[in-house]
């Protein structure tokens, strides 16, 4: 899964440890998402979806100000079959526990 996440470049926005990313220009969280605290609140499934359509930039710190310059694009066509899997397990296993597990 590790292979897939850098084959596709993933660690380009969200660091190559999943630990958050770089900075995004009037994104309402100012960097890209740290995987490892984000993965963990969604199922298999959703996650799949997530990455299958992408991340439109929609979350504007000022709604007056530009759209944020990076957005996650829809993966749907390059990702599947088995890297899908693969990168799913990945995430999940990079993604900070809760204590009740």
């Amino acid at each position: 899964g590790r292979a897939v996440y850098v084959k596709y470049g993933c660690g380009g926005c969200h660091a190559p440890d999943g630990t958050g990313g770089i900075r995004n220009f009037n994104y309402v969280n100012d960097t890209e998402p740290n995987l490892v605290k984000v993965v963990g609140t969604y199922t298999r499934h959703e996650l799949q979806e997530k990455i299958e359509k992408g991340v439109s930039p929609v979350d504007k710190k000022d709604p007056k100000g530009p759209t944020p310059s990076l957005y996650m694009p829809g993966w749907k066509e390059k990702i599947k079959g088995q890297e899908m899997d693969d990168l799913l397990t990945y995430l999940f296993s990079i993604a900070e526990k809760d204590e009740d597990w």
